[in-house]
C-alpha cells in the first residue's frame, strides 16, 4: 500500500477528495458535526457505521477504508451487496458466525441482560429478514465494540481450536483500545498470529494468540514472527557479529546459526509484544 495512504484517516480524505466533496458536505451527509468528521480524517477517532455506509453508497469499499485491502472502488456486484444487503442464506450464516465469535470475546461484564436477549433475538431473525436485522445487529454490538480495536489475523488457518470449516471466519482479533494507547502502539501496525507448530513449547502452544508489532522488525533480539515457505512461524532471533542465531524453545526442533549473507533472506513480519493464552 502507498505509504501516503497508510492510515484510515488518510484513506478517508483521499476518497472524499476523489469524490469531489468538502469535509462540510460529507459531514452533513452523515449527520455529523464538522469537528466529528475532521477527527476521523485526522485519525483521532475511527469512522462510524454511518460514515462507512455513506462511502459504500458512493462506491467506495468500506474494507479498503478500514485496512487498505483490495481496491478503493467497489465493483458492480459489491455495490449491490452493500446497497441492498441481500445476502445468500449461507453468506448470512457466515456473517452471524463471524460476529458471534467477535461478540463472545468482547462481551462486556455487566452488559444488561435485556440487551443480551435482544442480540440473541437478532441472531434468530437475521436469516429471514436480512436487510433490517443485519443493520440492527450491527447497531446492537457497536457499543461494546467501541472499547476495542480489531487487528488482522495473518494465519487464521493455523488456529487448531476451530473446525476446518470455521478457520476462515476468525480473521480479526480484538484488543482493548486502552492497552494499545497506554503502550504507545499504532493499531494499524499490529497483527495477530496463531502458533503454527510446537516449536516454541512450552512458551507457546496452539490456541495462544500472539500480538506482533510490525515496527519491531528492525530490533536485533527477541521473539519474532517470520515468513518461511509460505507459512508464518515464530522463532527467537539474535543478530550478533558472527551471524544470526535462530532458536526454539522445544528441544525436538533444531537451532540454527546463519551467516550474515544467509540472514538477509530472513523475512521478519513483526516482533511479538504480547501473548494471550487461554490455558
Amino acid at each position: 500500500m502507498d505509504n501516503e495512504l497508510d492510515t484510515i484517516g488518510k484513506r478517508l480524505k483521499y476518497a472524499r477528495t476523489k469524490l469531489g466533496f468538502s469535509q462540510t458536505e460529507l459531514a452533513q451527509m452523515v449527520d455529523l458535526s464538522m469537528r466529528g468528521y475532521q477527527a476521523n480524517e485526522r485519525d483521532i477517532s475511527n469512522p462510524s457505521i454511518a460514515v462507512l455506509r455513506k462511502f459504500s453508497d458512493l462506491g467506495v469499499s468500506p474494507l479498503w477504508l478500514l485496512n487498505g485491502s483490495g481496491k478503493m472502488e467497489l465493483d458492480r456486484k459489491s455495490k449491490e451487496i452493500y446497497k441492498n444487503s441481500e445476502l445468500t442464506e449461507e453468506s448470512t450464516a457466515n456473517v452471524v458466525k463471524s460476529f458471534s465469535l467477535i461478540f463472545d470475546r468482547l462481551l462486556v461484564p455487566g452488559l444488561p441482560e435485556a440487551k443480551i436477549d435482544r442480540i440473541h433475538d437478532l441472531y434468530d431473525t437475521i436469516g429471514v429478514q436480512n436487510t433490517k436485522a443485519f443493520f440492527e445487529f450491527i447497531s446492537e454490538i457497536s457499543d461494546p465494540l467501541e472499547s476495542f480495536v480489531l487487528i488482522q489475523v495473518l494465519n487464521p488457518q493455523d488456529e487448531s481450536l476451530f473446525q476446518i470449516s470455521d478457520s476462515n471466519l476468525y480473521r480479526y482479533h480484538p484488543l482493548r483500545r486502552s492497552w494499545v494507547k497506554n503502550n504507545n502502539l499504532n493499531p494499524e501496525k499490529l497483527k495477530a498470529i496463531f502458533p503454527s507448530d510446537d516449536s516454541m513449547r512450552p512458551t507457546l502452544v496452539q490456541g495462544d494468540v500472539l500480538i506482533i508489532d510490525e515496527r519491531g522488525v528492525n530490533d536485533l533480539t527477541g521473539l519474532f514472527a517470520i515468513e518461511s515457505r509460505g507459512r508464518v512461524i515464530v522463532r527467537r532471533l539474535d543478530f550478533g557479529v558472527s551471524g544470526v542465531s535462530i532458536s526454539t524453545d522445544n528441544e525436538q526442533y533444531p537451532n540454527e546459526l546463519l551467516s550474515d549473507e544467509e540472514a538477509k533472506k530472513i523475512k521478519k513480519i513483526g516482533k511479538v509484544i504480547r501473548i494471550e493464552s487461554y490455558r
